[in-house]
């Protein structure tokens, strides 16, 4: 029946790319999508398809795509947006299980088309806009296979004609949508090929001449059309790691294995040994069953799904240097496709004997079951990473719509997230938050539905970059006390990303603004007798609800002649310390040796809520690295006890903060 054939297995490819990048629909945007996403903004429709002015590839399909659904929802909708992969990603799974039961697998076919749902590389294609491309490619790319099979097996030559038209069609969309569309040539004249090996008594086609011809117009297009020149360079000596890369893609239910064994086992393979033996043992395997069963058919796909695999990988191989191939497995996308045929139609082989066939087909599966959850569990860490990210890229857009219009610098903001070590020997396989490139201005506008603009500057200041649950690389150059001091008298407020042990905290921890110090007559003191001290605040913020933030402002009647550090310490009824702050001001990032008389510092520190009680918050300086205290002064001129400002009491009472000031 039509749902037990056709829609079941539709369901079932939707549920398995559900279960598991469903997390991946709410997510921020990430790697170069602000830049794509703005260009197709940018553009009109004429010149998204006719350029690719200001762009170094040419690939207008998914640009028209975003930039028609920007004007019909005002903004770039990240459910949308994200959707359109994954939606695509599953048809384009359900494309390998009709063609492959359109060929003679029966049902199968399921397994290849799980097997390249849920391959691990896909990480880097389905939570990242940009990458639509391949997936629309691959989606079209499959749909004209799909087609031309249909119509080459099909017996009304009316139409197959249509069908063929159809074909041709979707193999136009695939180039017009990655260059990597290319590879639907060879392969349309490979399935050409396939249906004269299964109908011999048939007459060959023509049709793959229109296939070879759209492709030939489009590389005619692209080679001509106005676009950057590349920045990628290869060279013969780069070929031996990038063959090795795509081989590990190819061969990922073995290699996925190699770092194992040699953690714990202290088995060393190379990969290039393991890949081979690894197609060699599956080769075997489809050899011996060929000959227990005298059906030479049973070979013709598997070697397909290694065709496909290396025609896949050709473009890249070719074309890009090996710092981008190590860096890009969306790249396997495509071959997963021929991997999917050469590992997927394992399970399916008959040996000619009922109990010999019957434990080949149970443990085979068993061990392409066990795969798919350890690629479920790659995927899982990345995804966790792309929440973290998305976490940060969320806070920091909310303030850029806060303060739009103004200014605001971001501190020690992840580029990127890594493991310790990773599961494959080739490759980089962490993830790109916001590239170093691409400013936060950009992320933001991308990112907000109000399509906020604000001035977003990103430097980095002694980052703890392993202190988190990843270890990162900062956004942003690097800066200094001087530059950061620079930045606030302009009028930028700062913002911090701080790792913990489970996540990152943006907070916006306060501002400098000259000329507008004061000294209260209820200030509780000052540090000697240069900086004065306003009554404290503390509160739950919006943006940091599991937090206690308690706000503190200096006011600079006279500039220090100290190299200083703030002191703020928080301590219980007992007097026993809960929380302490030794360092520069604004969480780190304001020096007080450059503070100038009139500043006005308006700093603030934060950690988790503590328990209901009264806490007490004293506030000093001290001369860094002898770690002696400044001076620091009563409202009567009487020295405070340890050189510690008593600035204030915090109260909290069930979740509620209050405070009495000094």
């Amino acid at each position: 029946s039509i749902v037990r054939v056709y829609l079941l297995p539709l369901s079932i490819a939707i549920a398995a790319v559900l279960a598991i990048y469903s997390r991946v629909i709410p997510l921020a945007f990430f790697f170069d999508d602000p830049i794509d996403l703005t260009r197709a903004e940018s553009r009109s429709y004429w010149a998204l398809l006719s350029s690719s002015e200001g762009y170094q590839y040419y690939r207008p399909i998914p640009f028209v795509i975003w930039k028609l659904l920007r004007g019909v929802q005002g903004h770039f909708d990240h459910t949308t947006l994200h959707l359109i992969p994954l939606i695509a990603h599953a048809v384009s799974g359900w494309l390998i299980y009709l063609l492959l039961r359109r060929l003679g697998t029966g049902y199968w076919a399921l397994v290849p088309m799980v097997l390249f749902l849920t391959a691990p590389f896909h990480y880097q294609v389905l939570p990242i806009i940009g990458p639509t491309a391949h997936v629309l490619a691959g989606m079209f790319l499959l749909a004209s296979l799909n087609l031309y099979a249909v119509a080459r097996l099909h017996d009304d030559s009316g139409q197959a004609r249509y069908l063929h038209a159809g074909a041709l069609m979707m193999s136009i969309l695939a180039l017009w949508s990655h260059e990597s569309g290319v590879v639907v040539a060879p392969l349309i004249v490979g399935l050409e090929a396939v249906v004269m090996l299964r109908q011999s008594d048939r007459r060959p086609s023509l049709w793959p001449l229109a296939h070879i011809a759209a492709a030939g117009a489009f590389f005619l297009v692209w080679s001509t059309i106005d676009k950057l020149p590349s920045t990628e360079q290869t060279n013969l000596a780069e070929a031996g790691p990038k063959a090795l890369f795509f081989l590990q893609g190819f061969t990922y239910p073995v290699s996925a294995q190699l770092i194992w064994l040699e953690d714990h086992l202290g088995v060393s393979v190379g990969i290039l040994r393991a890949g081979i033996a690894a197609i060699m043992l599956g080769l075997l395997a489809y050899w011996f069953a060929m000959k227990r069963t005298e059906n030479r058919w049973i070979v013709v796909l598997p070697l397909a799904g290694l065709a496909i695999g290396t025609v896949a990988a050709l473009p890249s191989m070719l074309r890009l240097s090996w710092g981008y191939v190590e860096n890009g497995p969306r790249l396997l996308y495509l071959v997963m496709i021929g991997a999917a045929l050469f590992w997927g139609l394992l399970p399916s082989l008959d040996f000619g004997n009922r109990h010999a066939t019957l434990v080949w087909r149970i443990a085979s599966t068993a061990l392409l079951f066990s795969v798919v959850v350890q690629s479920w569990r790659f995927v899982n860490v990345r995804l966790d990473m792309f929440e973290s990210g998305s976490a940060t890229i969320g806070s920091i857009v909310r303030l850029g719509e806060q303060y739009r219009g103004q200014r605001i610098v971001v501190a020690n903001m992840p580029s990127w997230f890594a493991l310790g070590g990773y599961e494959y020997r080739y490759g980089h396989f962490g993830i790109q938050v916001v590239p170093f490139y691409l400013g936060l201005d950009g992320v933001v506008y991308v990112n907000s539905s109000q399509m906020a603009h604000a001035d977003v500057q990103s430097v980095s200041w002694q980052p703890d970059v392993a202190g988190g649950p990843f270890s990162f690389g900062p956004h942003g150059v690097d800066t200094t006390p001087e530059q950061m001091d620079s930045l606030l008298r302009e009028g930028y407020r700062l913002v911090t990303v701080t790792p913990t042990s489970d996540h990152y905290t943006v907070r916006e921890v306060g501002r400098l603004t000259p000329d507008a110090a004061t000294q209260l007559l209820t200030s509780p003191g000052s540090i000697d007798g240069n900086t004065w001290l306003d009554s404290i605040r503390a509160a739950r913020t919006k943006a940091n609800p599991e937090l206690l933030t308690v706000f503190v402002t200096w006011n600079v009647v006279g500039a220090l002649d100290e190299n200083a550090e703030t002191v703020i310490e928080v301590r219980d009824d007992a007097n026993h310390l809960i929380y302490q702050h030794v360092g520069y001001a604004l969480g780190g990032m304001s020096a007080p040796r450059l503070w100038q008389a009139g500043d006005k510092i308006a700093d603030s520190v934060a950690f988790p809520v503590p328990n209901d009680g009264a806490y007490t918050v004293h506030v000093g300086m001290q001369r860094i690295g002898t770690g002696e205290r400044l001076p620091a002064y009563l409202p009567d001129g009487s020295a405070a006890v340890d050189n510690m400002l008593p600035v204030g009491t915090v109260h909290v009472v069930e979740g509620r903060i209050s405070v009495d000031s000094r």
